[in-house]
């Protein structure tokens, strides 16, 4: 009896290790549980104008904090491929106004995934069976739980008759009665509006929470320290720095490389302004993660931190020629071919000049010890092909989007951050309480209803930006109002996992610490640079010495061979 207990408790022993052994990698083969189940999203749309496209851009923005691989297709392009049963999940955004017909009512019908349904005609398709549009109206406000929240432009949607058993996340108000607006009904979602623009796409962001079955995060509060360039005071930037440090909050530094002077036309560079990049650098160690904000913050001849960068403020456009050469227009050329010409010419212009200024922009951090761990466009100006350049040095850009070839003006940011399909891989931060005016006492206050605004939703970035130069005691006023959500943490940019390349550098955070590798051959470029700058005074010093003593050598020689003698 004794022996065979023995053989048991050994059987025993070798089944538990081979659990323990063992238990890791079933956990890898099996599949993830359903908070962690893969995403594979498509975005559909059918638009009935051109400039619905930017609507498109910002569904992808709030889709981006929930998967970074949507794909985006036109419902014309869908019926053509027919491969929906690939996706998990589809959100259909329908701003067409006609009627639907057979093979798009067969597409959507057929989708087996989760199914969001977003603008006109939602109650053709099958999904939406005993629904009916009763009317469309307008409203100002959406209501969460009977609290009202205000919208700045009036909104058309649409009420539905039959919406019993629904859950109901966000609703309208028409004549003092409460209707759906954001809803879920036999496991369908819906966005009852004919536009998603304005604040309307911060409650559909906050739907998405429960489209896509993800758990809600507390907000957090993000800070950014403004167009720090060779010529700011450094002073201004240590007292706040000190400030902060002794708070132990975390932040961000936007720096741009060059300073351009918009009278003479000079250039200074960091290189030249050591007791600034010494803050900078002491700044950086105590946790400041470093932005680079452009090379040099200006196109034409504004000053430095006043002017776009990569894109044509003057004629609204992308950068399609060097700042002194004639603008040209389309009035200026005889054909639409000899444009289109000028356009592709203009492209490739564009891409070599934001990718040398972004790689000189590197070049130059690093040479003064400072590491970029993200981009921000000069004004959030910048073409779409743009971004696509700067994810080719960056993983992370901070700010706002533009969402337009077509005019700067149109920009968006969800309040929390994404990974847009259109950005290319990068992950954006967002900034959404805007910023302290110099001269606007009502400034702060702004900010502070914003920052009321945002915090509402789920994962939101209490984000905003000070300019240095202000002083502390404005800077002060903004941080006192910032304890009203002293139980939402400080973002840590280095707490993301961001990295920055280019020829011969990768700069990467890992764990809330910037690391920093050079090649040799970057290293001795970088050295060499900064003793040739060294080398040319001392070389124009010695060649004038040495001229000069030639120059007495050959006087005194004249002298006495023109001397008479006695």
């Amino acid at each position: 009896m004794k022996k065979r207990k023995v053989r048991e408790m050994k059987k025993l022993a070798v089944i538990i290790l081979i659990f323990a052994v063992s238990y890791p990698m079933l956990q890898a083969a099996l599949p993830a549980n359903a908070a962690e189940k893969e995403i594979r999203l498509l975005i559909l749309h059918s638009l009935s104008a051109k400039e619905q496209d930017d609507e498109v851009y910002m569904l992808d923005m709030l889709a981006g904090h929930f998967t970074d691989s949507a794909t985006i297709m036109s419902l014309e392009d869908a019926l053509k491929k027919r491969d929906e049963e690939k996706y998990t999940h589809m959100i259909y955004l329908r701003l067409d106004t006609d009627a639907p017909e057979m093979p798009e009512l067969s597409l959507i019908n057929s989708f087996q995934g989760s199914l969001y349904l977003i603008g006109n005609r939602l109650d053709a398709f099958g999904v939406s069976d005993g629904m009916e549009i009763k009317e469309y109206i307008e409203i100002d406000r959406i209501y969460k739980d009977e609290e009202a929240f205000g919208l700045d432009n009036a909104k058309s949607v649409m009420m539905f008759d039959a919406y019993e058993d629904a859950t109901v996340y966000f609703q309208g108000n028409a004549d003092g009665h409460l209707f759906p607006l954001i809803f879920e009904k036999n496991e369908t979602f819906y966005a009852a509006t004919q536009s998603i623009t304005g604040e309307f796409t911060e409650f559909l962001g906050e739907s998405l929470f429960d489209f896509f079955e993800k758990e809600r995060g507390k907000p957090q509060k993000f800070l950014r320290l403004e167009d720090i360039h060779p010529k700011y005071d450094p002073a201004a930037l240590q007292e706040i720095g000190d400030y902060l440090a002794e708070l132990g909050i975390p932040y961000a530094i936007t720096v741009i490389p060059v300073y351009t002077n918009p009278e003479t036309g000079e250039r200074i560079s960091l290189s030249e302004s050591d007791e600034l990049v010494e803050v900078l650098q002491n700044m950086q160690k105590q946790g400041a993660s470093i932005i680079l904000h452009g090379y040099y913050h200006q196109y034409r001849d504004s000053e430095t931190g006043e002017g776009s960068e990569y894109w044509d403020m003057e004629n609204d456009r992308p950068i399609y020629q060097p700042k002194n050469d004639p603008v040209f227009k389309r009035e200026d050329f005889a054909s639409d071919q000899e444009y289109r010409e000028f356009l592709k010419k203009g492209a490739r212009f564009e891409e070599r000049y934001i990718a040398d200024t972004i790689e000189r922009g590197i070049f130059d951090l690093v040479n003064e010890g400072l590491y970029p761990v993200a981009f921000e466009a000069p004004h959030y100006a910048i073409s779409q092909a743009g971004y696509q350049v700067v994810s080719d040095y960056f993983s992370t850009y901070v700010g706002q989007v533009q969402i337009s070839d077509e005019t700067y003006e149109a920009s968006f940011t969800p309040v929390f951050t994404s990974t847009p399909s259109k950005l290319s891989g990068m992950q954006v931060i967002p900034e959404g309480m805007g910023y302290i005016e110099a001269d606007n006492p009502e400034s702060v206050g702004n900010m502070m209803k914003r920052a009321e605004r945002i915090s509402v939703f789920s994962d939101s970035k209490l984000s905003f930006f000070f300019h240095p130069y202000i002083g502390i005691k404005k800077f002060k006023e903004v941080m006192e109002g910032m304890e009203k959500y002293e139980e939402y943490g400080w973002f840590d940019l280095r707490s993301m996992n961001n990295k920055a390349a280019a020829e011969g550098i990768a700069i990467q955070t890992t764990g809330g610490a910037v690391k920093a590798d050079r090649s040799i051959n970057t290293i001795i470029k970088q050295e060499f640079e900064n003793l040739w700058g060294f080398a040319i005074p001392v070389f124009v010093v010695v060649l004038i010495l040495l001229l000069s003593m030639n120059g007495i050598r050959k006087k005194k020689k004249a002298e006495r061979f023109s001397a008479k003698p006695e």
